[in-house]
């Protein structure tokens, strides 16, 4: 004897047998669903995982320009050339002529 589970693939639910229900510690949240079975709400939020992230999940970068920027932005138009290269420049110039 199997139970209907809400949320399985496509329109069918998934059916669970008994062993499978035996190993579940913790009963799932009550759904609802729409009228026409295509949508599943959950009565209850998910539980968020909370504490420390893991640490692959943590970046460890110095904050402020970087070795590239500092040795090739001496003015501010060097600077501003470093975002904004030569090609684009070219196509904001040729697209403020035609516009103009």
């Amino acid at each position: 004897m199997g139970r209907r589970v809400p949320g399985g693939a496509g329109d069918k639910g998934v059916v669970e047998t008994e062993s499978m229900v035996a190993n579940d510690s913790v009963d799932p949240p009550a759904t609802l669903s729409a009228k026409n079975g295509d949508i599943i709400w959950m009565t209850q939020p998910i539980q968020q995982v909370t504490g420390r992230r893991a640490a692959q999940n943590v970046m460890h970068v110095n904050p402020g320009p970087t070795r590239f920027a500092t040795r090739n932005a001496d003015s501010p138009k060097s600077a501003f050339q470093l975002f904004m290269r030569d090609p684009v420049l070219n196509e904001i110039e040729q697209w403020t002529n035609i516009e103009g």
